[in-house]
């Protein structure tokens, strides 16, 4: 690698963990991934070439310093104090448990949008679905977040990858390798200040066939129309497989309404 590191205004740097330490000053956390930022930006890691995932650290520097804080947790309790100023500042209990609500909220929709950009140049051929599952995991302790899947009724993982004919909840193995032509479901479920977070992206890997574009099509439209019907005065039956429903989402990971699909 070249040790003449460029500092754009956001720059993301695949450096081994040695390096890291060398050349961040920092360091690493029971030798797990630990993901450093001056600014909570998730987009750039999107752009992050391939690489070795075992060997992979992610930071993202400001071209006005090269000081590493605190990992974002810490972060992030700072920021929504500044946020909660920013909305009006404190006028009475009510208004405060408002405002958190709205930080926290918006928090996770972000961790939840950006983290499914952060992962798509994993997403291909020779890799295995227990490495996405690794990053992911990595990605969302990071951020400040808990995996929820993981240990849930004894699942073992901390995203659920399907892939072809899997219909939902697969589970991600080393023996599961990404080939040419699949097309891969990952759902990500996060729990970030006590609210959960719940959501999935499916992915095409290398080409496929015409049969598969048409499939991921006619999904994607049958998941805009569903979001349509949500509105006041629908009902729930009008958000369209049996056996398996859709479901509400809050301080509990699963909570009423269920949604059936049929």
């Amino acid at each position: 690698m070249n040790n003449n590191l460029a500092l754009p205004q956001i720059l993301s740097l695949i450096i081994s963990k040695s390096l890291a330490c060398e050349k961040l000053n920092t360091r690493y956390l029971n030798n797990c991934y630990m993901y450093v930022s001056l600014q909570p930006c998730m987009m750039c890691i999107g752009a992050i070439k391939e690489c070795n995932l075992d060997m992979v650290y992610y930071a993202a520097l400001n071209n006005k310093s090269t000081s590493i804080i605190e990992p974002n947790i810490n972060y992030y309790h700072k920021e929504a104090e500044e946020d909660i100023l920013a909305l009006g500042g404190i006028q009475d209990e009510e208004s405060i448990t408002d405002k958190v609500l709205k930080v926290s909220q918006s928090r996770l929709i972000w961790l939840m949008t950006n983290l499914f950009t952060a992962i798509i140049n994993f997403v291909k051929v020779g890799t295995n679905t227990n490495q996405l599952d690794e990053l992911c995991h990595n990605l969302v302790l990071a951020n400040g977040a808990i995996p929820a899947p993981l240990n849930y009724h004894g699942f073992p993982k901390s995203i659920c990858t399907s892939i072809n004919h899997e219909v939902c909840h697969g589970i991600p193995s080393k023996n599961k390798t990404l080939k040419n032509g699949d097309i891969v479901n990952i759902d990500v479920s996060v729990n970030l200040d006590s609210w959960y977070g719940d959501s999935s992206r499916t992915y095409v890997v290398g080409k496929i066939g015409p049969a598969a574009k048409r499939l991921v099509k006619v999904a994607e439209e049958t998941m805009w129309e569903g979001i349509k019907q949500v509105r006041p005065g629908n009902y729930t039956g009008d958000i369209g497989l049996y056996e398996y429903t859709g479901h509400g989402i809050g301080k509990n990971f699963h909570e009423d309404p269920n949604i059936l699909n049929f």
